[in-house]
This record gives structure tokens, C-alpha cells and sequence, in this order.
């Protein structure tokens, strides 16, 4: 497991040290496009509301931020201490993802999104961290449920 450990510190750190080099890239390009072909392109926007811009106050991120933080924090802590390596995995993307957003709101009072790909929202990295850390979870629970059903 120690092993382990180091991999995903090491995943983890340069994951994040992408997603902020390529955030504060996409600061200096804010109002230009960049076509990177006819369905992708990079364009930076400053997204303040929740998940995919929905929009929500401010003081409701405030006060949930703490509590998911905490959350993904035992999340991490059990995986962890029971071995548990997707689930480790899926819980440090998340975190990672979401740290460097908040790191956002707190210096540009919203996250720095740059990828557009045809009709969905732009997103940035850590965004992209967040979800397939959410689906990592999400497909471990169902395994998990599946096997004790058997």
C-alpha cells in the first residue's frame, strides 16, 4: 500500500499543478477562441454558480463547501485504511478537483473554465477529475452492492 501512496500523491500533485498551469494559461486568453477543430474549442469563461453554471448564492457555496470537504475527507480516510485502491483513487480526484475550484472562487470569484465541446458546458480539468471520480464511486458502490447481494 505504501506503493500505492506515493503513486497517488504523485497522480494527485501533477494533476493539480495541470489543472492550475492550464487555468492560469486560460486567464491570459479571456475573450479570444481557439478552434481546435470544428467541435472543440478553447474559449475561458468564469463560471460563478454551482455544477455546469447552474446558479446558486454565494453563501450556500460557502457553507456547503466546508461540509462536502468533510465528507470526501472520511470518504478518503476509510478507502484508504481499508485498501480500498479505486475508491482512494475516486476520492482524490474529487478532492483534487475540487480544492483547485475553490481555489478559483476564492481568487477570481468563480472557476476558470476553458474546454467547450459542442453543446455541453465548459468545463476545466479539475472539473473532469470531479466527474470521473464520481463515476470511479459510483461504479465501486454498485460493484460493492452487487457482490454482497451474491
Amino acid at each position: 500500500m505504501r506503493q500505492f501512496s506515493k503513486k497517488l500523491i504523485f497522480f494527485s500533485s501533477s494533476v493539480f499543478v495541470i489543472d492550475r498551469i492550464t487555468k492560469i494559461i486560460a486567464v491570459q486568453f479571456v475573450g479570444r477562441t481557439m478552434n481546435l477543430g470544428s467541435f472543440v474549442h478553447l474559449q475561458t469563461s468564469y463560471n460563478s454558480g454551482i455544477a455546469w453554471g447552474i446558479a446558486a448564492p454565494f453563501w450556500l457555496m460557502i457553507l456547503l463547501t466546508p461540509f462536502i470537504f468533510f465528507l470526501l475527507i472520511i470518504w478518503w480516510k476509510q478507502a484508504y485504511a481499508q485498501n480500498k485502491k479505486w475508491e482512494s483513487i475516486a476520492s482524490s480526484a474529487i478532492l483534487v478537483g475540487a480544492v483547485s475550484n475553490l481555489i478559483d472562487r476564492i481568487f477570481y470569484s468563480g472557476v476558470i473554465d476553458f474546454i467547450a465541446i459542442g453543446w455541453w458546458p465548459v468545463f476545466n480539468i479539475a472539473d473532469i477529475l470531479i466527474s470521473v471520480g464520481v463515476l470511479l464511486g459510483g461504479v465501486q458502490i454498485l460493484r460493492y452492492e452487487t457482490l454482497s447481494k451474491t
